[in-house]
């Protein structure tokens, strides 16, 4: 969908609360892509300044750009855009946006040691702030429970039962045992850091000597070693969001974060998540695939297709 009118006349309407304060002489508009959930549009004001519109596809994605508008308030300078104006009115539009700041940046395929290092420091930063709760689904809980998210993560998809067919089920039914046998290192957190929750490679944006994150609908308090291993898995690689990471590097990559915020398990808890992340995303593909031809689309489906086949394969052999 091309939102390319609209969006000059409501920089024109909201000049003054964009920031804008010379004369509009030009303005263009083009996409920055589509993800999972909302259309990103750049717009470039007289040539200089560079605005970055977000506008949900989905009903249920509009709560979560919302939140993320405020939530970008509170995190520290540095580690993503800046909040710059959020318009419910849906008087232009048919739809409410936010407007942040342009971040600078490309994508990387692959992570050397530099940016290993940036990554950890900057997600050590993040994590600083702590609070006393976690929240699931939007819960607050004193406690996290890994085996009770499994399976709420598991009931989302509850009612496509398509999904659920006897390899499936015996998959999760192995992994089920595994995440009970692993509860109590979790239920001994007392405290739980503000958390990024998908720092993958999409999310991740590279200039000469920084990073930056964007994305950040889904940010909330819970375990720092969820961000870690949202970013890797130790057997393959999964195109375009993972990298293959593990022995030496995956040490070092750990050991880079340790220097900013030491955590004693936190290399356990790491590749608990990783596991974790395998049903999820084993899920979601078999979900993405099941329902492509209805859905608005960020990646062709043979992407969606390979994960998916990585992931089966794996537990297939084990």
């Amino acid at each position: 969908m091309d939102f390319g009118k609209e969006i000059k006349k409501l920089i024109e309407i909201n000049k003054k609360k964009l920031g804008i304060k010379e004369d509009i002489k030009t303005i263009s508009i083009s996409k920055l892509g589509v993800g999972e959930n909302n259309y990103n549009f750049l717009a470039i004001i007289n040539n200089k300044l560079r605005l970055v519109f977000r506008i949900p596809y989905q009903k249920n994605s509009e709560k979560n750009i919302k939140f993320e508008h405020e939530e970008l308030k509170k995190i520290p300078k540095g580690l993503g855009p800046k909040p710059i104006f959020f318009d419910d009115s849906k008087k232009i539009i048919p739809k409410l946006y936010s407007v942040q700041s342009f971040v600078e940046g490309k994508h990387l395929k692959r992570l050397n040691k530099k940016r290993l290092t940036q990554i950890a420091k900057k997600l050590a930063l993040l994590h600083k702030d702590k609070k006393d709760y976690c929240k699931i689904y939007g819960e607050k809980r004193n406690f996290l429970d890994i085996h009770e998210y499994l399976i709420r993560e598991i009931n989302n998809y509850s009612k496509h039962k398509s999904l659920f067919n006897k390899e499936i089920n015996i998959i999760l039914e192995n992994e089920n045992e595994y995440f009970k046998s692993k509860k109590e290192i979790f239920l001994k957190m007392k405290n739980f850091p503000r958390v990024h929750v998908d720092p993958c490679l999409t999310n991740l944006l590279f200039t000469k000597d920084d990073v930056n994150f964007i994305d950040w609908e889904w940010a909330t308090y819970r375990d720092n070693a969820e961000d870690l291993a949202v970013l890797i898995d130790t057997k393959f690689s999964q195109p375009p969001w993972k990298i293959r990471l593990n022995g030496k590097r995956l040490d070092f990559f750990i050991s880079e974060y340790q220097k900013y915020n030491s955590d004693e398990n936190l290399k356990e808890r790491v590749l608990i998540w990783v596991k974790l992340n395998r049903v999820r995303d084993l899920l979601f593909f078999k979900w993405k695939l099941s329902n492509y031809d209805k859905e608005i689309n960020s990646l062709p489906r043979e992407i969606y297709k390979k994960g998916y086949d990585n992931l089966f394969n794996f537990y297939s052999k084990k």
